[in-house]
């Protein structure tokens, strides 16, 4: 918490898929790096989300600027595919390799976020969203997002979200299978 209340006049925030053109980095990732500190700050930062998303007129321009400003400036780039950043950038740059969350520490992160907005959720619940977010914190956090009905995690909402067949649906082809009723190969069908 370096920048304290005043953090705001010190980042710019871009999601690099969105916005990824040159004139994106030539307007505002330009003006606002060579913009001079305020205060006693030493440099401000310039977080690229998604940075290899850029495209290729993008990144040079980018790399000037992360040449010409290196002095008040740093940059944050995250990616999920460095080799689509071009190797000047990346050789001005730390590289810090990320793995997967580990199930137990997306189900912990879910359930700060569920209990910080006052969602309704269900331990088995929580452990459907780690097991189909494979380690992927963003991921997790969409799924959770899109299963949550009127304040709670909605079965229903996760078995379409998850492509998971809820229990009474297995037992019920099941039952039908038991019985003789070929429709139930109809009904796997459909859940394929």
């Amino acid at each position: 918490d370096k920048y304290g209340d005043d953090w705001q006049n010190h980042l710019l925030q871009l999601n690099a898929s969105d916005d990824r053109g040159i004139d994106v980095v030539r307007d505002e990732v330009k003006d606002f790096a060579r913009l001079s500190t305020v205060a006693d700050y030493e440099f401000k930062l310039i977080f690229l989300d998604e940075a290899d998303s850029l495209t290729r007129t993008a990144q040079p321009a980018l790399r000037r600027i992360m040449e010409d400003y290196s002095d008040r400036t740093r940059f944050i780039l995250s990616c999920n595919y460095p080799n689509q950043i071009i190797d000047p950038i990346q050789s001005r740059c730390s590289v810090l390799r990320m793995q997967p969350l580990s199930d137990d520490e997306i189900d912990n992160m879910l359930r700060d976020i569920c209990i910080k907005e006052g969602v309704d959720v269900h331990d088995d619940q929580l452990e459907v969203l780690a097991e189909h977010a494979d380690g992927d914190a963003r991921r997790a956090i969409h799924a959770l997002q899109s299963a949550v009905v009127d304040g709670a995690v909605s079965d229903g909402a996760l078995d379409v979200l998850t492509a998971f067949p809820s229990e009474d649906d297995i037992q019920q082809i099941f039952d039908k299978a038991i019985g003789g009723d070929e429709s139930c190969m109809q009904e796997i069908d459909t859940m394929l």
